[in-house]
């Protein structure tokens, strides 16, 4: 088993870290020291040109070579975003697209495999920020290089004014350039193979670089955690009207020439169009359907364009970047918005029921279809149309499949029937114990896994960090789970390869969705997780299609 020991860092002078010449020029790290684990931690290498001015809203540039020993001893600046808990605007800039990689110390000759993990927020918050999400120790103790990244958040990475200077999608277009770079140099630090890795957002990340032509041979291996490209709320619905909701919000609405509107966006104020977009989510936000008015979005044709169809419409063609793949999700992550609901009427909650449809489905409110859909969908999860059998987490079930759960199976299905898919291991985990991250961070005291908690046994965090050496026996044997699984899936592209000596042989999904149920004691099922609940929503979009079709209704999402 791991040795879960809180690392205690010292920092040793740059003269005694190695210096590694790269293709952008020579970098040198920090040796970073502590109980049980070393490893040099290159930080705030750039990879990109800062995005300010002309460069803002479109692709990135390479970084220019420098000549000169960078001193990758301190992380970069944050991308801008909403100023809170995690980061004040001193710690942010738009000069923000770097990259972290962390080196075991005492490693052989041999090449190591390479774990680079990129973070959610919803598109619009966050950063690749080792000390407070991402600490590498678990990684590091295993002969795993791993490595983080920095990428443009909300209107500055996702403003699109369908133009050739504002297609959309600057934020993928940086992670896209950050993995070449990774590529590129990954054995100049002593890496191989490279799995990419993602929660939330994040994994919805992780699943457009599998759907795009761009990134073909940038990585071996994918690991999604909570998030598809396919779920609504990754996928912009009307990215020009939203980017137009930002000119109007900054009093630049009056300019009808589009070409205008985008030149007084790019000399606007960074942090003003953070407010900004800010107002438009507030003005907008339903928590039983949460909105983010700055995600991907489809692009028209042109050199640079990241996804040019529906996510749906790829996974159904076929996704191009056919890899061995790791996804799974939560238990119950609809519980994250228990802080939110928690104090309201059990009336007022069973009145936002009809608010969980997914806004994919547009049914008119008045229609015949939409009341049939709320009176099955009550009938299924809360037991009748009445809602008598009501229960918080009947209704935190619901929220689970419509804002997250569903949409990951729903792709997994169509991916595993196509007969030439590459394995997949698909997996629910479901622990509540003392290192469940999201619960802790937002306070949730509510039983179940909730949206993140998966966090605290994937990585060493600023939250987690002090529990580990006090945290009971069965969260040790689940933190312990999580990571060899992920681990040996890093290295081998198999969570539980032949000879591996565990006790749990973790099956390849298959078309019947045979998934690992993950906690201190894994359990193996052979056919897809929450089945019935998950049936329901493929007959309700297959009913939906039909209705699209016989009334031409145009499919905006």
């Amino acid at each position: 088993m791991l040795r879960f020991a809180i690392t205690v860092s010292v920092i040793l002078t740059a003269a005694e870290c190695s210096v590694v010449v790269t293709t952008t020029g020579p970098v040198r790290g920090t040796l970073v020291e502590g109980e049980q684990v070393s490893y040099y931690a290159y930080l705030g290498i750039p990879y990109a040109e800062s995005p300010e001015g002309e460069l803002r809203f479109k692709p990135p540039i390479p970084k220019k070579p420098w000549t000169h020993i960078f001193n990758a001893t301190e992380e970069g600046p944050v991308c801008p975003q909403s100023e809170g808990k995690k980061y004040t605007r001193d710690q942010m800039s738009e000069d923000c697209l770097s990259l972290n990689i962390m080196v075991p110390v005492n490693r052989t000759r041999q090449a190591l495999p390479v774990f680079v993990f990129i973070h959610g927020g919803g598109f619009k918050s966050n950063a690749g920020d080792i000390d407070m999400f991402y600490g590498p120790n678990f990684y590091i103790q295993r002969d795993i290089i791993f490595a983080t990244i920095n990428y443009r958040l909300g209107a500055l990475g996702y403003l699109s004014l369908d133009t050739e200077n504002a297609a959309g999608n600057a934020g993928l277009k940086d992670a896209l350039l950050a993995l070449k770079w990774i590529k590129d140099n990954i054995r100049r630090f002593g890496g191989s193979t490279i799995t990419i890795g993602g929660q939330s957002s994040g994994s919805a990340m992780v699943h457009y670089l599998l759907l795009t032509e761009k990134s073909t041979g940038l990585f071996d291996r994918a690991m999604l955690s909570s998030g598809s490209a396919t779920n609504f709320r990754f996928l912009a619905k009307d990215p020009k009207a939203n980017a137009l909701a930002l000119a109007e919000q900054l009093g630049i609405s009056n300019h009808s020439n589009i070409e205008d509107i985008l030149k007084n966006l790019t000399i606007a104020d960074a942090f003003d169009i953070v407010d900004a977009q800010e107002n438009i989510y507030k003005n907008n936000r339903n928590p039983m359907r949460p909105f983010s008015p700055f995600v991907p979005n489809v692009e028209k044709e042109s050199d640079h364009a990241f996804i040019t169809k529906r996510p749906l419409d790829i996974v159904k063609m076929g996704i191009p970047q056919n890899v061995p793949i790791y996804a799974g999700m939560n238990a119950l992550e609809g519980a994250y918005m228990w802080p939110s609901l928690h104090k309201l009427s059990t009336d007022d909650l069973k009145s936002k029921v009809p608010l969980c449809i997914p806004p994919d489905i547009e049914y008119p409110d008045d229609s015949d279809e939409y009341k049939d859909l709320v009176d099955s969908m009550s009938e299924l999860y809360f037991g009748s149309k009445d809602l008598s059998n009501w229960t918080l987490t009947k209704l935190f079930n619901l929220v689970t499949d419509t804002q997250y759960a569903r949409t990951v199976d729903s792709w997994i299905r169509i991916h595993k029937k196509r007969h030439n898919s590459a394995p997949l291991y698909y997996y629910v985990f479901d622990f509540d114990g003392d290192l469940n991250w999201g619960k802790l961070t937002f306070d949730i005291d509510f039983p179940g896994t909730v949206h993140a908690d998966d966090l605290g046994y994937f990585f060493v965090t600023n939250i987690t960090a002090p529990i580990l050496k006090t945290a009971d026996a069965r969260s040790l044997k689940t933190l312990h789970n999580m990571v060899t699984f992920l681990t040996h899936f890093i290295k081998y592209g198999d969570p539980s390869p032949k000879g591996y000596g565990g006790k749990v042989f973790w099956p390849e999904s298959g078309k019947h969705g045979r998934h690992l149920v993950i906690d201190d004691c894994p359990k193996r099922v052979m056919n897809g997780p929450f089945k019935e609940r998950f049936d329901f929503w493929e007959n309700v979009y297959n009913k939906y299609n039909k209705y699209i079709n016989k009334n031409n209704v145009e499919q905006t999402v």
